[in-house]
């Protein structure tokens, strides 16, 4: 079973196979969804390292798009790649809002599919290493928050023992010289 899970989405069943084919063979795991239904239940189920969409669902009102942000809501790092043969304004900007990390016109070539897609897995582990190193630079700071709030404690604690040395010195110091002026006053007086 190959690493990297793959979600593929498009209505068009020759297309939809051809592609996971092709994906397949290069060695990823693939789900395949012809319906938005479909593939909002393989979302679910399942962390894709990258989800493959058509935009037009046919007899649909959602879109590929509404499955790429399910996806990205489930796993933030989790890469689309929309391919579409009615490409237009408004849902290359929405691609973009949507971080979408590539937009391509049908028919795709199955090299450039590949490459998107390796690209994209790319971006993926980048983000899940950068993911894992925030959590551990977060943990790290914590724990160095923590040995100086201790630190500051022990600092205190062991100033107050030394204020309180001082303070007994001290006492001690007057009760001496107390003593020892009493002393020399009786000296002097006899």
């Amino acid at each position: 079973m190959s690493r990297y899970k793959l979600l593929l989405l498009d209505d068009e069943i020759d297309i939809l196979k051809a592609y996971g084919e092709i994906l397949v063979n290069n060695g990823y795991e693939v789900f395949l969804a012809t319906t938005y239904l479909e593939a909002v239940t393989l979302v679910e189920q399942n962390d894709f390292d990258v989800v493959i969409l058509d935009i037009f669902l046919k007899g649909c009102k959602e879109t590929g798009l509404d499955v790429a942000l399910l996806a990205k809501e489930k796993c933030s790092s989790t890469q689309a790649v929309i391919f579409t043969g009615k490409p237009d304004a408004d849902t290359m900007a929405l691609s973009t809002q949507l971080e979408v990390y590539e937009y391509l016109l049908k028919p795709v070539k199955s090299e450039t599919m590949i490459k998107a897609v390796k690209r994209a897995i790319d971006v993926k582990e980048l983000m899940d290493e950068k993911s894992k190193i925030k959590t551990e630079l977060e943990k790290t700071l914590e724990i160095q928050k923590h040995i100086l709030h201790n630190g500051d404690q022990k600092f205190t604690t062991m100033l107050e023992a030394m204020l309180e040395t001082d303070r007994q010195l001290e006492n001690k110091i007057i009760e001496s010289r107390n003593e020892l002026m009493a002393t020399i006053k009786a000296l002097n007086l006899n």
